[in-house]
């Protein structure tokens, strides 16, 4: 399944402060998996930049406890933490953190 066209529904996405660095690494490992060249990859990450989306901080004792209560990674609990402080849909390939979001989770 693609989340891209879930994502450009909206007017704007909020995402944790770690998103961006997930992406590229995902990218990374699609390049070192010979699946996607390093320029191509630059440029697809440098289009993220005009993504409307809003990175928030999430505090790591709210992604810890969500962490500790669903058995989720901490990167995971910071995107379902986001998802309640801000009362937000979550949109997710990961079904732990689909399970975790609940009524949240888009998919």
């Amino acid at each position: 399944m693609v989340v891209a066209p879930y994502l450009f529904r909206y007017a704007a996405i909020r995402v944790p402060q770690l998103f961006t660095l997930e992406v590229a690494n995902f990218a990374r490992t699609k390049v070192l998996r010979h699946e996607l060249a390093w320029e191509s990859a630059r440029t697809l990450l440098k289009e993220m930049d005009g993504w409307p989306m809003e990175e928030v901080r999430v505090e790591w004792q709210a992604a810890w406890e969500l962490s500790v209560e669903h058995g989720l990674t901490l990167y995971d609990a910071a995107y379902l933490a986001l998802a309640k402080r801000r009362r937000l849909s979550l949109l997710s390939l990961d079904h732990a953190l689909q399970q975790a979001a609940g009524h949240r989770s888009l998919l």
